[in-house]
């Protein structure tokens, strides 16, 4: 199966979106060392949901996956890739708070609507249908942690 221009652009894509997500939340963790192993360990656990994408899209680049770019939204991804790479910069210059950085973090987290790329590849592939389970239960985890820790902040 032969990969296309589109295929090679969404791997890419997701590729980049999920390390600048980790990266994002190095940046947090080192600018408040206060929450540092709140971060730290969204930071591993990110590392590890962007070495699944790493997986899967090694697969689609040798053609072991099929990918439909007609089904992947490509747009909501570069928007999604965007955002994060401004909050970086805006952390790195000492424009976020702490607790700006949770609030950015929590919409981060339900706007990383993984679907975008499970529903572009193989749906029948066993390996796709787990890997995306396990991300979408890893993310609603973090999105469970840091609601709870804005909770606490506002009581």
């Amino acid at each position: 199966m032969a990969i296309n221009k589109d295929q090679t652009v969404l791997a890419k894509i997701t590729e980049e979106t999920e390390d600048n997500i980790a990266q994002l939340y190095q940046v947090y963790a080192d600018k408040f060392p206060e929450f540092a192993d709140f971060w730290s360990g969204l930071v591993i656990e990110q590392i590890n949901h962007s070495n699944t994408i790493h997986g899967l899209m090694n697969k689609v680049r040798t053609g072991l996956l099929s990918c439909s770019e007609n089904r992947a939204d490509c747009q909501s991804l570069e928007s999604l890739q965007n955002k994060v790479k401004q909050e970086i910069i805006r952390a790195k210059e000492g424009k976020t708070s702490a607790s700006e950085a949770f609030s950015i973090t929590l919409e981060i987290e339900k706007n990383l609507s993984r679907r975008e790329y499970s529903e572009a590849l193989d749906e029948d592939s066993e390996e796709v249908r787990t890997a995306f389970s396990y991300l979408a239960s890893a993310t609603q985890r973090h999105i469970n942690r840091i609601e709870k820790h804005l909770k606490s902040k506002e009581e």
